[in-house]
């Protein structure tokens, strides 16, 4: 059984959301967000501060960190015109790394700047049903916004020149 831990709309301070998280972890996987909903909080958020949150919900026991952009795609980690914000972006990846971060990327301009920064297998949530096999062609390359930045040699190679390095936090044992 699953559960999110998140501090995005409820007031609670990085330190208690870690508690919820440890204690939670003992019984459920825990998925934690990261962001806030509201777009003017959000862009308050330093990049330093992005990775501090992931690397404490991850130390504290979550499994799996989702980095809050809302249904608009234009909060959270993303900016109010809809784009990524690259400085948050390229911390979390060289910090970090991506295997146990869920982008919130519900608009075709998130997906195809995630797919791009990191590559097709870049973990991606907050999808409408009705996007799916478009996303999917995106990952895949084929469709024009991707097509060609994935050959058929190198299909996960990344055409950004953001790095994806191999995380630093150890995964938990399982």
């Amino acid at each position: 059984c699953h559960v999110e831990v998140s501090n995005g709309t409820i007031p609670m301070d990085q330190a208690e959301k870690g508690r919820w998280i440890e204690r939670l972890s003992h019984e459920f996987t825990v998925i934690s967000e990261v962001g806030f909903k509201s777009p003017e909080r959000s862009a308050q958020m330093a990049p330093g501060e992005w990775v501090a949150a992931v690397y404490d919900d991850l130390a504290t026991g979550a499994s799996l960190v989702t980095t809050e952009t809302r249904e608009s795609g234009r909060s959270g980690i993303a900016t109010k015109d809809g784009h990524m914000r690259r400085d948050a972006l390229r911390a979390l990846l060289t910090c970090v790394g991506s295997d146990r971060i869920l982008f919130e990327a519900p608009t075709k301009e998130l997906q195809v700047e995630l797919i791009r920064s990191i590559g097709p297998d870049v973990n991606l949530g907050n999808i409408a049903a009705s996007d799916l096999i478009g996303l999917e062609t995106l990952r895949l390359g084929l469709r024009a916004d991707t097509l060609l930045d994935f050959t058929p040699q190198s299909a996960h190679a990344s055409a950004d020149p953001i790095p994806a390095p191999t995380p630093r936090i150890a995964a938990s044992a399982a």
